[in-house]
């Protein structure tokens, strides 16, 4: 499989979806983390806005549960230390 790679500025979504359009792109992967439809929402979530804008099929791939329990569970403890009394 050949993966390319570039540097792009301006919107993310925007500028995805028109380089995969202009490099006659077959597929586009894009990665979430998965932070939730009311934190995607106010936050903005890129791989949303390259599904929505490209005319290119797009698979999203989100981080794996077990990963991400993992780093849930060490903000959580950073959280409890950072605000334990000294």
């Amino acid at each position: 499989m050949e993966a390319e790679y570039e540097l792009l500025e301006g919107d993310p979504a925007k500028e995805v979806a028109k380089l995969a359009e202009q490099r006659d792109a077959d597929l586009v992967v894009v990665g979430t983390r998965g932070i939730g439809a009311v934190a995607g929402s106010l936050l903005g979530s890129v791989s949303a806005g390259v599904v929505r804008r490209s005319r290119r099929p797009v698979v999203v791939v989100r981080e794996p549960m077990e990963r991400a329990r993992e780093e849930a569970a060490e903000r959580q403890a950073e959280q409890t230390l950072g605000s334990a009394p000294a």
